[in-house]
């Protein structure tokens, strides 16, 4: 199965691509295989349905499978959790929903059907989650396709289910762009789903936020990332979100356009491993600084985690001090931000004359900034051993060590505390 990172193939290997699919559902991994397994012992008919469909078609290996059973979601979700050797969690009683979990393995999702298949599938959001591939009492060729999601899927298209799919759960509003981020840089969102967009986003600031975060931050990977920059500040979907990044979307956007050039260009694999882990951080890192922009307050309301919060602070000022930096400038920020060191340089780049120029002069100079900040040469109690006085001052004596070292990082542990004795002595 190709990896998730690839976009949906022309048509001249569809065929090899449902080959895949059914190949992957012929021998299924571990907590599909559990699902199915318990479905047929209970004699229910089971489909899966939603993204796990529209990866398979789109030649991608699902992350997490959704299971729609006609009845008794619950007493399969035990019985799978038995064969597995797993746990079920409650995930939602009102949807009869029970999610079977084991360690690394890929959760399954196991619900009951609230009527017909067709009927449930048109309460889904967009044509490409509103697909089914029936696992049991048997294993079907095709989809259920009731709404064209599959032709969606393979030209990129974002199309809402229904009139009101989105307004009526603005939440999708945010959905529709991770979705389009997926589809990759040539996605496209119907017209008629734009105006749904429009009039949803009023909602999002009542949607929660750890929610709303997961949905942002699976929009704003790099490629084809200033086309969704541009459309969620159209649509009104950014103010909504992020108010505060409103007015600095159009530089965001031209930096946008500069990063995505730099990434088709071929980064180093230190920067595209980095970009892999941390894109929507950079992306946002593109606002730039604003004065009255506060990045703990914007993060801490999408509920992100505490160390999220910390690396946009180190992107969004390291990226402020790079300029026209020499080689001590980004062996400091190499030694002050860590690996964020990487992503300032990202997001300064799209503002340089020559980009790759400075790219490559961060990744000369990073790993003796972080080979420096991980190996200090004299602790506090050193300098106490000196005679320095305990107190604020042996911070700064470290201070300026670090500084002398960033400069000549060949001085070694006698050379630093020849430095020190003088400079106490003074």
């Amino acid at each position: 199965m190709p990896s998730r990172r690839q976009f949906y193939p022309g048509p001249a290997v569809l065929c090899l691509v449902m080959r895949n699919s059914l190949d992957f559902l012929t021998n299924p991994p571990p907590g599909l295989a559990a699902a199915i397994q318990a479905a047929r012992e209970l004699g229910l008919e089971a489909h899966l349905v939603g993204g796990a469909v529209r990866d398979l078609l789109l030649g991608r290996e699902p992350i997490d499978f959704d299971i729609m059973l006609e009845r008794d979601a619950d007493q399969a979700a035990r019985r799978c959790a038995e064969l597995l050797g797993g746990s079920v969690v409650v995930v939602n009683r009102r949807f009869s929903t029970a999610r079977v979990v084991r360690g690394r393995l890929a959760p399954v999702d196991l619900l009951d059907r609230q009527g017909g298949l067709d009927q449930d599938l048109g309460l889904r959001d967009f044509t490409a989650n509103a697909m089914a591939w029936r696992l049991a009492p048997q294993l079907d060729r095709r989809p259920v396709d009731p709404f064209d999601g599959e032709r969606d899927a393979r030209q990129g298209l974002v199309r809402a289910v229904g009139p009101h799919s989105v307004i009526d759960q603005p939440i999708r509003a945010l959905r529709a762009f991770r979705l389009m981020a997926l589809f990759g840089p040539q996605a496209q969102i119907e017209p008629q789903t734009v105006e749904q967009l429009q009039s949803a986003a009023p909602g999002l600031p009542q949607e929660p936020g750890e929610t709303a975060g997961r949905e942002l931050f699976g929009a704003l990977t790099i490629p084809g990332l200033a086309k969704r920059l541009e459309l969620m500040r159209d649509s009104g979907v950014l103010s909504a979100i992020l108010p505060e990044l409103y007015d600095a979307a159009p530089r965001a956007v031209l930096r946008a356009r500069a990063l995505e050039r730099l990434t088709c260009a071929g980064l180093p694999d230190e920067y595209a491993g980095y970009l892999d882990r941390t894109a929507p951080l950079v992306a946002l890192a593109l606002f730039g600084a604003q004065e009255n922009t506060d990045g703990r307050q914007m993060l801490r309301r999408l509920r992100r985690p505490r160390a999220q919060i910390k690396s946009l602070e180190a992107l969004r000022s390291g990226a402020a001090r790079i300029g026209d930096a020499d080689r001590l400038t980004l062996r400091t920020l190499a030694f002050e931000l860590g690996i964020d060191a990487l992503g300032a340089a990202l997001v300064a780049s799209c503002d340089a004359h020559n980009p790759l120029d400075l790219l490559s002069a961060m990744l000369r100079e990073l790993p003796i900034g972080l080979d420096l900040a991980r190996h200090p040469l004299l602790s506090g109690h050193d300098l106490v051993q000196l005679g320095a006085q305990p107190g604020p001052g042996l911070g700064e004596l470290l201070q300026r060590l670090d500084t002398e070292r960033l400069a000549d990082p060949s001085i070694e542990r006698n050379r630093a505390l020849e430095l020190a004795r003088d400079w106490i002595t003074a």
